[in-house]
């Protein structure tokens, strides 16, 4: 797809093996949420606090509003994980509103990562059609999950999800028509993460629910602005699911890089780049895929 001139291909290669070698993939990104939590109120005020912290980074993280249904369902998968999303805490306390102040710092691509592998991520504008097999308990459990994912049982032939349960351990196999996953875990919401994840990590199974584009961004003036530029394209969770780069070439006004993106909101992939490279003097273009619609900077 990207062509390559003969002369400066070994240059262009040591050139991309230079920027991923210094970029964002080993970074934890944390980002910041205040949480007022009234004091006497029940239950553990740490607690509290941490959830609905987590909760509220992840509103920053999809590219949809999520519902107060399929919300409550989210703090009720995360009630007793939401502290492995924590980096850092501290508290303080407002004498005349009586309430305790807490300064969250949230693992932001770790939740990313989850909002993705349980399809919370791609589900806001579509539901994923599937069928269930199931047998033993858990079929409550399994309906609130359902929801949570944006799951809907239908009469497909694929995906399906076959789950049984004996002794301690839920058992499982997701089929596709091209893939099989299967795992054992102690309980319904570890086999529902773990057989998901691996579908909405598939290009099979995020396919209809993001757009494909090649992203060019020229007119950079060293190694760490093309590195930088990944790293932004990282943090834009509402707008890139998935950034890679691709290509880097040598032009005249600079360096030139190519970034694989994939977008669930294409408008807001392309309003984030006309923001970004108009005040850095840059230009950006977009190459289009299959049925999609060529564009350049506004």
């Amino acid at each position: 797809m990207f062509r390559r001139s003969p002369i400066r291909y070994g240059m262009c290669m040591l050139l991309l093996a230079a920027v991923v070698g210094i970029g964002p993939q080993g970074e934890v990104r944390a980002g910041e949420q205040i949480v007022r939590v009234k004091a006497g109120e029940s239950g553990s005020p740490r607690g509290q606090a941490m959830l609905e912290a987590v909760l509220r980074e992840a509103d920053t993280i999809l590219p949809y509003s999520l519902g107060s249904d399929r919300k409550s369902g989210l703090a009720r998968f995360l009630s007793s994980r939401h502290e492995e999303y924590v980096l850092s805490y501290s508290r303080q306390t407002d004498e005349q509103n009586q309430e305790q102040v807490w300064q969250v710092q949230i693992n932001t691509q770790a939740l990313a990562s989850l909002l993705k592998d349980l399809g919370v991520y791609y589900t806001g504008q579509k539901r994923l059609g599937y069928r269930l097999e199931m047998s033993g308990r858990g079929q409550g459990r399994i309906a609130q999950l359902e929801d949570l994912s944006g799951c809907v049982q239908q009469g497909v032939v694929y995906p399906v999800l076959k789950v049984q349960s004996g002794g301690d351990r839920f058992r499982g196999v997701l089929e596709t028509q091209t893939s099989t996953w299967t795992a054992s875990r102690k309980s319904l919401d570890e086999l529902w993460q773990a057989l998901w994840s691996k579908y909405f990590s598939s290009s099979e199974g995020i396919r209809p629910f993001v757009h494909r584009v090649q992203v060019q961004i020229k007119g950079l003036s060293t190694v760490s602005a093309v590195s930088g530029c990944s790293r932004q394209l990282h943090d834009w969770h509402q707008a890139v699911a998935q950034a890679d780069l691709v290509q880097i070439e040598i032009a005249s006004g600079g360096l030139l890089g190519w970034w694989d993106v994939l977008t669930p909101e294409k408008d807001r992939l392309r309003s984030r780049l006309n923001a970004y490279t108009r005040v850095r003097g840059l230009q950006w273009e977009e190459r289009a895929g299959d049925g999609e619609e060529e564009q350049k900077e506004e």
